[in-house]
């Protein structure tokens, strides 16, 4: 605590120093944390000095121009030295003001010897990585105050030495703040007056060694997820890259950082090259990622920075595109920072586990001249692209309704995506123009329920079963069918296989007009290895036109087939196993598909009906309005479909309606 000294005991003090011949120390307190003298009786004669009101501890006060740390230390350093030949036996005013702040701030005892050490510590203590921070000019109003003293010695006639004393004063001006943060609690270790440099003389909280142990990790993420997969001039989603902060250090040091942006060729190896972070290393990302087989370039970066929240988000990268990079590239996004702990050199750096874009395909399908029914979900994948300055989604689109008893999800009714793309599009909207949902229905407990983004598409939970096709045309006592049979113009009704058949090659043929050939073969795995086509020729009649059925266990499309005129059929007998439509051969239900399989389009003009579709194709998806919108499966339910079977049905003298439903009319 401060200690209350009386003239007589203080002159008796600086006597008996002077006769050891030593140097004068004003006030000393050995182990007293820092403060003032507090000085309550009335001022005795001081040889024109005073204690009270307007005695300035540096003369000039602090100039505008003291505005950081280093400028600070910059001025207080050449106050103190203005002492006459370095000596202290009568400290002037503005040597005794320096040291008293020096030793208030420092908090190690009142003394007016301040060494270099002292300087270079208390410039370390003043730093942001300490926790510290300055307000350089803040109005502050007090009644605490502090002055430049002077005592009277008789032996040292003139040479009286200055001290600062604590008053009880109402003040109010322009001051130095100094505060710190200690685990989160922020203390005013200092505040200083700017028109006298005198300290507040309630302040006596020295500065501390703050916890200097902190841990940085940076991240680089799209939605919480460390990858994307886009198309091929696709727009890549808004990407956040961010510095979390771990240890009990509020502050990290200067902090420089770099964000950099990588591509990767297709089939790059090895892929840990871009799957995992680069261990600490001495350069920044551009140049460690390059190194690891990387064509990289900065997107962002930044230098100094001092982290003190457990998380900062350092930017969002947005408008961003895959540009011509093709099929199978990466394109990477690295945050580095240097840094990265209290304990790394200054040339250190970490970076952060790669996002990755992947440009890949995303093949569509298109379902033309009719519905999509499904008692399951109804998935597909959605892709948005700059098109002429507009952004346009593209993607899976039937041209009618969607009836789904499970979820619909990025499947577009009333043609929404067809090309060139749909510019503002939402999952569902009462806008029609916008919405991919215009003809999918639902199930709504309100008459007047609006399409919004946020409603559930599907669950539609009036799905009617599909007529069964296969017992319009019975297999027994049907004639056996031969793999090439569909280009022998003479073979021509109903057909099926041997019973013990579970394999089947279908070749294919076109088929003449006047002439149809259905093949029901409910034990066998049928795959289609042919084009299926019908005559182009003129028909005089519904009964010349040409049509084929194919019922199977389960139907497979071989890579090279590209068009099928056929009704397919794949029937599972308990509607759980089998009734499988594979259109990839190659890739069949397991096999992982890559965009250099079944790059064929494939165009299916007839009924499909089966009980699992696994669509392999991957052609389409290109670039452009019109690249984009190409479709790898084609569905197309033509009329000469509904024509044929109704030519049937009157041969048979049977015509039966089994349902029927209301949509809007298409033009």
């Amino acid at each position: 605590m401060n200690r209350l000294l009386t003239k007589p005991l203080f002159v008796k003090a600086a006597l008996a120093l002077v006769m050891i011949g030593t140097f004068i120390v004003i006030g000393a307190q050995p182990a007293q944390a820092a403060g003032f003298l507090n000085l309550t009786g009335p001022s005795p004669p001081d040889n024109g000095s005073r204690y009270g009101v307007g005695g300035y501890v540096i003369d000039a006060g602090v100039p505008g121009w003291v505005n950081s740390v280093p400028s600070l230390m910059s001025y207080l350093r050449s106050k103190y030295n203005e002492a006459p030949n370095g000596r202290f036996i009568a400290p002037h005013k503005n040597q005794a003001g320096v040291a008293n702040l020096v030793r208030l701030l420092l908090g190690d005892g009142r003394s007016y010897i301040v060494t270099n050490a002292d300087f270079v510590r208390l410039e370390r203590l003043l730093q942001p990585s300490n926790g510290v921070s300055i307000s350089w000019n803040q109005w502050v109003t007090g009644t605490s105050n502090t002055t430049s003293c002077r005592h009277f010695v008789p032996s040292m006639p003139g040479a009286d030495p200055y001290d600062v004393c604590r008053i009880t004063e109402n003040w109010a001006g322009s001051s130095i703040v100094i505060r710190q943060n200690i685990n989160g609690v922020n203390n005013v270790r200092g505040i200083i007056q700017r028109v006298c440099l005198n300290p507040d003389g309630n302040t006596n909280s020295a500065l501390v060694e703050a916890p200097q142990d902190y841990n940085l990790t940076p991240t680089t993420t799209s939605g919480g997820s460390s990858r994307v997969v886009t198309e091929a001039g696709g727009t890549i989603p808004a990407i956040e890259y961010r510095v979390g902060k771990t240890g009990a250090a509020v502050n990290s040091r200067a902090t420089n950082w770099q964000l950099a942006r990588c591509t990767y060729p297709p089939s790059y190896n090895p892929t840990t090259n871009y799957e995992q972070a680069a261990p600490l290393n001495s350069s920044n990302a551009v140049v460690t990622y390059t190194a690891r087989g990387g064509t990289c370039n900065q997107a962002d970066a930044g230098a100094s920075r001092v982290f003190s929240s457990s998380s900062t988000l350092l930017g969002t990268l947005t408008g961003l595109n895959t540009g011509s990079a093709p099929v199978g590239s990466r394109i990477c996004y690295i945050l580095s920072v240097s840094p990265p702990n209290h304990t790394a050199a200054t040339s250190v750096w970490r970076h952060s586990t790669p996002f990755c874009v992947v440009v890949a395909k995303q093949p569509k399908v298109q379902i033309l001249g009719g519905d999509l029914r499904t008692a399951g979900d109804a998935n597909a994948s959605i892709s948005t692209k700059d098109i002429s300055g507009v952004q346009r989604t593209f993607g899976s689109w039937v041209e009618y309704g969607i009836f789904a008893g499970g979820r619909v999800t990025n499947f577009a009714s009333a043609s929404a995506l067809a090309s060139p793309g749909q510019a503002g599009s939402e999952s569902c909207s009462p806008t029609a123009s916008l919405s991919r949902a215009s003809l999918s229905f639902t199930n709504s407990v309100s008459s007047s329920a609006n399409c919004l983004s946020t409603t559930t598409i599907g669950s539609y939970s009036s799905i009617r079963a599909l007529p069964d096709i296969a017992s319009v045309f019975p297999a027994t006592n049907a004639p056996r069918l031969a793999s090439n049979d569909l280009a022998n113009q003479s073979r021509q009704g109903v057909f099926t296989l041997d019973p013990n058949t579970t394999s089947f090659n279908l070749a294919g043929g076109t088929i003449q007009s006047g002439r149809w050939v259905v093949l029901n073969a409910p034990n066998a795995t049928v795959t289609i290895t042919g084009n299926i086509t019908y005559s182009s020729a003129a028909l005089s009649t519904i009964a010349n036109i040409p049509q084929v059925v194919i019922i199977a266990r389960n139907i497979i499309v071989a890579d090279s087939v590209t068009q099928i005129d056929a009704w397919l059929v794949a029937r599972s007998p308990d509607g759980i196993n089998d009734g499988k439509l594979i259109t990839c051969s190659s890739a069949g239900e397991t096999t992982p598909l890559t965009a250099a399989m079944c790059t064929s389009p494939l165009t299916v003009n007839g009924p499909v009906v089966a009980t699992k579709i696994f669509l392999g194709r991957t052609a389409g998806s290109t670039t452009g309005p019109v690249g984009s919108a190409e479709p790898a499966e084609t569905f197309n339910l033509r009329p000469d479909a509904y024509m044929w079977a109704y030519q049937i049905s009157s041969t048979n003298g049977r015509v039966q309606t089994v349902y029927t439903t209301e949509l809007p009319p298409r033009l």
